[in-house]
């Protein structure tokens, strides 16, 4: 095989492997929605802003995922819509709210539950009131 062939291959298989790491890296890294809907299984309405994602869901083991955003207040019914209660259901001892960069998280929240998560072993929303009819929105899910 000539060596410009050769290079040729080489460049293909890199350009191949680029093409798949870059979409597995960026969901797993970042602040959008598609990082939500893969780490807490829940679809966020296009009203949603101010994004902060943070945690290791990536890892494989004991793992944990936070998220933050703001969204219109009229929307609530329809993102709420997504949660199943899990009745009685309390986070685990060891669960600790993770200091995000939204500074209404420093407040106490209008509501907080723990859900059956659709993607790990709990989900944990919290609600806060904003002005401008917005609401700001924290989730917690963890995999033991």
């Amino acid at each position: 095989m000539s060596q410009q062939r050769t290079r040729w291959i080489r460049a293909l298989f890199f350009v191949a492997i680029a093409a798949i790491a870059v979409p597995a890296i960026s969901l797993n890294f970042g602040n959008s929605p598609a990082r939500v809907e893969k780490e807490h299984g829940l679809r966020l309405p296009l009203s949603a802003k101010n994004l902060e994602c943070t945690g290791n869901a990536w890892m494989v083991l004991d793992r944990c995922a936070y998220a933050t955003f703001e969204m219109d207040r009229s929307d609530l019914p329809a993102f709420a819509a997504q949660l199943i209660e899990q009745p009685g259901a309390k986070p685990p001892t060891n669960y600790k709210p993770r200091d995000m960069k939204a500074p209404w998280t420093k407040h106490a929240p209008l509501s907080g539950q723990v859900y059956k998560s659709p993607t790990g072993d709990f989900l944990v929303v919290q609600t806060f009131d904003l002005a401008d009819s917005r609401i700001g929105v924290w989730l917690f899910t963890d995999w033991n």
